[in-house]
């Protein structure tokens, strides 16, 4: 039976702290700079990239990150960085650095809050050697063992072979991984400047692509118990898998699976966002219970509006009490508890 207070999140953000004392300060770190605004916001840029979210948006602190997930009903929450600070643009040596850097704070915040906090680390997916290095740093000597990645690198899909040659010792490290639809390099964007269609087209477009690209890469047939999470419920996939099946009975997508399209849905987790009621259904319904687990994407809109995911999931009548437990707590904690048994169990 499910006790409201006992939810892991498995989709929260985190600004490092280094970062955004460096950015209060109007310093660089890395290659984000501020600009003044005239106002008592500045412009956080890197290149011609400019963040689309202020640092104060974010809790630093662990204490007051606590009360912000007793709130919730949150008993623990995955930490990754905000979608726009991936670093897929940096040049390798930059990218390690700052990968390095973000690691460091998200492994402290882990070993500070208690084991209330498990950080999710980044990768400089765009450099095979560097992310090599980042991640045998990452795991052996910081105790992570769950990274986020975004849903392209630089354009690129998940199953580019530079991509998938990263991915793959990943996986075979025992680490985990949680996807989360890019910022900068959302597909079609030049399509959707209006109607925030960025955000509501642009990310589930990205979470279906992303997914897509990780079935046809083959590294769930290589590794078969892989952990992998996908933000914002998936995206379209769920529903639209029937056309990745109809290009495989043709024979015309261009890679023999070992199985269907569809038959590999199960092999995914999913987050709870998808902020309708008949959609959540379907989604069980074809991945089962036992894949959807909790998302707030704090401090993002991106959480259920006025009761959020843990009590529009409890409220849930297509949902049986066990299975609200299991989506609330257990798959998440299973998740991220078997990724690091099985990162230790590797060493």
């Amino acid at each position: 039976m499910h006790e409201f207070g006992s939810a892991v999140d498995l989709h929260s953000h985190w600004w490092p702290r280094e970062f955004a004392q460096a950015i209060t300060e109007g310093r660089s770190w890395h290659a984000w700079r501020t600009e003044s605004t005239g106002t008592e916001v500045p412009r956080i840029v890197a290149g011609e990239r400019e963040a689309p979210a202020p640092v104060h948006l974010y809790t630093h602190d662990v204490a007051e990150r606590r009360e912000r997930r007793a709130a919730e009903g949150v008993i623990r929450e995955a930490i990754m960085v905000p979608a726009f600070l991936w670093g897929y643009e940096l040049a390798p040596a930059a990218a390690e650095s700052y990968c390095r850097d973000v690691n460091a704070d998200a492994a402290a915040v882990q070993t500070e809050s208690g084991g209330t906090v498990s950080g999710l680390g980044l990768l400089p997916l765009q450099d095979h050697d560097a992310a090599l290095r980042v991640l045998d740093h990452s795991v052996k000597d910081l105790g992570l063992h769950a990274f986020s990645i975004g849903s392209n690198v630089e354009d690129a899909n998940l199953d580019a072979p530079a991509v998938v040659s990263v991915l793959e010792q990943v996986l075979a490290s025992g680490a985990a991984l949680v996807i989360h639809a890019n910022w900068y390099t959302r597909a079609g964007r030049g399509r959707m400047g209006q109607h925030m269609f960025d955000n509501s087209v642009g990310v589930p477009l990205e979470a279906g692509l992303a997914l897509s690209s990780l079935i046809y890469s083959g590294l769930l047939d290589t590794y078969p118990d892989a952990r992998i999470c996908c933000c914002h419920g998936g995206g379209w996939l769920a529903y639209g898998i029937g056309r990745l099946n109809l290009r495989y009975q043709q024979g015309r997508d261009g890679r023999g699976l070992e199985q269907s399209p569809d038959r590999y849905l199960d092999r995914f987790h999913y987050d709870c966002l998808l902020h309708d009621e008949r959609s959540l259904e379907l989604l069980v319904d074809r991945v089962g219970a036992d894949r959807v687990v909790i998302g707030t994407d704090h401090p993002y809109g991106g959480n259920i509006p006025n009761v959020g995911a843990v009590r529009w999931i409890a409220d849930q009548a297509s949902l049986t009490s066990r299975e609200k437990d299991m989506v609330v707590r257990e798959n998440a904690a299973r998740f991220l508890d078997g990724a690091r048994g099985a990162v230790e169990a590797r060493r």
